[in-house]
């Protein structure tokens, strides 16, 4: 009875072909007007969970015929209002407005809410946006379809949702994807660069590999490719008590916004920060795990907590830049392996990129283990996506993807997630890679 009623009112609203007004076929309203002297009045709503665009129906009393003047929302996130005669609304449910949803319905002055309340359920789905497992043709300055990679290896977004990669095959490159503009450019070739930053201008900050030089792309430059060189302290500032360092600095940048300086971390252990607009450096911190790969990440809530992901010693650790307390916030270090549970109980194998969404969960790309973890407020880890120890190129929801050495991975404001796959171990050589920039989109 209910998919039928609710099909005669759809074919109410939709058959006319006038999806916003709802008229009939001579330009007249169908429905009820709204009566500001009367009472907007709910009855009750179909169905009673579901995810993004989920087609709901509100039964009740003077909502008026003119959806555009009916607001519903959930929570306080507003939804679609397709149609309306009077005593029923057509809905669209909006993209992640929390767990548990109340339902209000706001027509001129009147605001009515439901009592009883809506489910919402959260979708995850994975796709690829560009490149071709097994596919090692390089090609970018093209679309992404067109688009080619090889060896993908770390990213960062900016503000704009443009998409900055390191790619570490030769010939090394650094490239720019764009969705909607529907392309991918080459910024830089020739160099094999480290962990992308985006300070709070949107200035691109990226580690050569090899000594203390560094990249920066500008947006008012049109991203064109700037060589700096991190300066040493001079002979007098370090006679007046600041720290030099010696071997170069590795992997990964990171933009603290409290004091709007950068930090790495150099091969021997030092942490360095210096000012990119001055390129003035000091070592703040002295050793701390020497001789391993690191990947670096600013916590947004706390920003003078430093993130360091060390993959071969298989474990995350933190440093506070303002007192230099050193804590390891999961994993063990030296033991690889794949176990969720509490942080420092977990296992695993080659973390590398981290970031973190709005609520403050972090998000790991667990390279050995072909998955992304996830690690909530209250330190547990879970899964979010693929399957530890089991590789593979599927694209579909939560249950059914699968990663082959995702290495890379950020964040947008929408907190749809981007990966990229590097593949197994540390050698780039390795074949049957998938060599693909994904999202996760979460609905």
């Amino acid at each position: 009875m209910y998919k039928f009623r609710k099909f005669i009112i759809l074919s109410l609203m939709l058959g006319m072909g006038a999806l916003v007004s709802c008229e009939d076929d001579t330009g007249t309203a169908i429905g009820t007007p709204y009566n500001p002297s009367q009472p907007v009045k709910l009855t009750s709503f179909e169905p009673d969970s579901g995810g993004m665009a989920t087609k709901l129906f509100i039964d009740g009393a003077n909502f008026g015929n003119d959806p555009t003047a009916v607001k519903v929302y959930f929570n306080k996130t507003r939804a679609n209002v397709v149609g309306s005669d009077g005593e029923h609304l057509y809905v669209i449910t909006p993209r992640q407005p929390g767990d548990t949803c109340v339902i209000s319905v706001v027509v001129g002055k009147d605001s009515t809410t439901f009592e009883k309340t809506f489910r919402y359920k959260t979708m995850i789905t994975v796709s690829t946006i560009a490149g071709v497992t097994g596919d090692y043709t390089y090609k970018v300055n093209c679309t992404l379809a067109e688009a080619r990679f090889d060896k993908p290896s770390t990213l960062c977004l900016d503000s704009e949702g443009n998409i900055f990669i390191s790619h570490w095959r030769t010939p090394y490159s650094f490239v720019v994807v764009n969705i909607d503009r529907n392309i991918v450019q080459e910024l830089h070739n020739g160099t094999p660069l480290g962990a992308p930053t985006a300070d709070a201008d949107n200035l691109i900050i990226v580690p050569d590999d090899s000594g203390d030089r560094y990249y920066t792309f500008d947006p008012q430059a049109e991203w064109t490719p700037k060589q700096r060189t991190i300066l040493h302290p001079t002979a007098d500032e370090v006679a007046a008590g600041k720290l030099d360092w010696a071997a170069s600095t590795k992997h990964g940048f990171a933009a603290c916004m409290k004091d709007g300086l950068t930090y790495c971390r150099n091969y021997a252990g030092y942490i360095i920060k210096f000012d990119p607009k001055t390129r003035k450096g000091e070592r703040v911190f002295d050793l701390f795990d020497p001789n391993t790969d690191s990947f670096l990440f600013f916590d947004p809530f706390v920003p003078t907590l430093l993130y360091i992901s060390l993959p071969s010693l298989h474990c995350i650790k933190t440093i506070d830049v303002e007192t230099g307390e050193k804590l390891t916030f999961a994993g063990k270090q030296g033991q690889s392996g794949y176990a969720d549970g509490d942080r420092l109980d977990a296992l695993f194998n080659r973390p590398v990129q981290i970031c973190m969404d709005d609520a403050g969960v972090m998000l790991v790309a667990d390279q050995n283990n072909h998955c992304i973890r996830r690690i909530t407020t209250d330190g547990k880890v879970s899964t979010a996506i693929g399957k530890g120890g089991v590789k593979g190129s599927q694209d579909g929801n939560a249950e059914d993807a699968l990663f082959n050495g995702p290495k890379g991975v950020a964040i947008d404001k929408d907190n749809n997630i981007y990966v990229v796959e590097f593949g197994e171990g540390t050698n780039s050589d390795l074949a049957g890679h998938n060599n693909r920039l994904r999202v996760l989109a979460i609905q």
